[in-house]
């Protein structure tokens, strides 16, 4: 199951719904602390995280911190609206990152190949 997490509703939603049309299991939150939450309960029940960058509250790279406590390895993907040099430089060492652009079709790709 992924973990997917993103404060835009139509985002998360839509996301989720892309994967899920292709049989993938998706826990998909709008609050990064409940995601959290739902991470740490049972971590081994998700086997990737998407996560968006910039978040109230817990920021996706706060979030990526903490479910690297439990499972080093996980991989991640941060969605990002911002693709500046120093935004995804520091990405780069963390996970895989794809800009927000919903409905170009190797954004569907990239996430797609990621998920399955």
């Amino acid at each position: 199951m992924i973990l997917l997490v993103d404060d835009d509703k139509d985002v998360m939603n839509y996301f989720k719904a892309v994967l899920e049309s292709v049989g993938v299991k998706v826990d998909g939150h709008t609050d990064s602390t409940k995601a959290l939450h739902a991470y740490e309960n049972e971590p081994e029940k998700y086997t990737h995280a998407i996560l968006d960058v910039y978040m109230p509250k817990l920021s996706g790279e706060d979030l990526e911190e903490r479910i690297r406590l439990i499972s080093p390895t996980m991989p991640i993907m941060f969605l990002t609206g911002v693709t500046d040099t120093k935004n995804v430089t520091r990405l780069e060492g963390k996970g895989t990152y794809m800009k927000k652009d919903l409905f170009a079709p190797e954004a569907i790709q990239k996430i797609m190949s990621f998920a399955t």
